[in-house]
């Protein structure tokens, strides 16, 4: 079952509807922020992963002159550096900075030589012999994070969705409200901070309970406690249910559901 299909069928009214929630949500905009580290973490993925490719298919080693060698104290430093002078393979000379570990940052003088990788696809790509030959392990690791990191926000999205759907096609109960009140938990805004928490004996004949989206102040004053509302459960997944808290319903012509 496609997107089209999970928004009731109706393209433009289901995207309008599952808009609605995606901003009334406060779920999503703490997945978001995952989202978007895992955006960042995902290109520099790529960035590491071009570089290393282009490292496997062609290096060769060769010796190096250290010229210069110092230090950077930075967030989570030091980190220790080389300068180095070297030819490549055509016989052109190079001078490039080189990162080093501590222990070879110690050993190493001015004019001594060390040895060294060079890219045959960019000579000015230069790293330590120390650090081994190019793979792809670092790649894999940040490439997990990045699909750890975005997970959450596809599974924020997937549940909006379900519940935006419910909302379109579900079967009508009679419901209860319970409270209505402010959301302490959020912290984003403090205008959209008010829940209305509901019951209602289920398809099944058992009791459920549930809250709505988030909400305004004014438009949460529309209802008070025991108040009746109309629950929407899904035929197919009959514990999954909705309340149309922003009229949402009478935008595919039906009345039902209207605060």
């Amino acid at each position: 079952m496609g997107w089209y299909d999970l928004l009731g069928g109706q393209s433009v009214v289901g995207w309008r509807v599952f808009l609605r929630y995606l901003r009334a949500s406060y779920a999503i905009r703490y997945a978001l922020l995952a989202g978007v580290f895992g955006v960042l973490l995902a290109a520099v993925a790529l960035s590491e992963g071009a570089r290393t490719r282009r490292r496997v298919q062609d290096f060769y080693p060769k010796r190096a002159e250290v010229l210069a060698k110092y230090q950077d104290g930075g967030r989570g430093g030091p980190y220790y550096y080389f300068l180095i002078r070297y030819l490549d393979r055509a016989g052109w000379s190079h001078v490039r900075r080189v990162q080093s570990s501590k222990s070879e940052y110690t050993e190493a003088r001015t004019r001594d030589e060390v040895q060294t990788y060079i890219s045959g696809m960019d000579p000015e790509d230069i790293w330590l012999a120390s650090k081994g030959e190019p793979n792809f392990r670092r790649t894999e690791v940040l490439g997990t994070c990045a699909a750890l990191a975005l997970l959450p926000t596809l599974i924020v999205l997937n549940w909006l969705r379900w519940r935006s759907a419910v909302l379109l096609s579900g079967q009508s109960l009679a419901g209860r409200v319970e409270k209505v009140g402010r959301d302490y938990r959020t912290r984003f805004s403090t205008k959209h901070n008010y829940q209305l928490r509901w019951s209602c004996v289920g398809p099944d004949r058992r009791r459920r309970r549930g809250k709505s989206l988030h909400m305004s102040k004014q438009l949460a004053s529309r209802w008070k406690r025991g108040d009746e509302i109309p629950v929407y459960f899904d035929p197919a997944h009959r514990r999954i249910a909705e309340v149309d808290v922003y009229g949402l319903r009478p935008t595919i012509g039906r009345t039902e559901g209207a605060p």
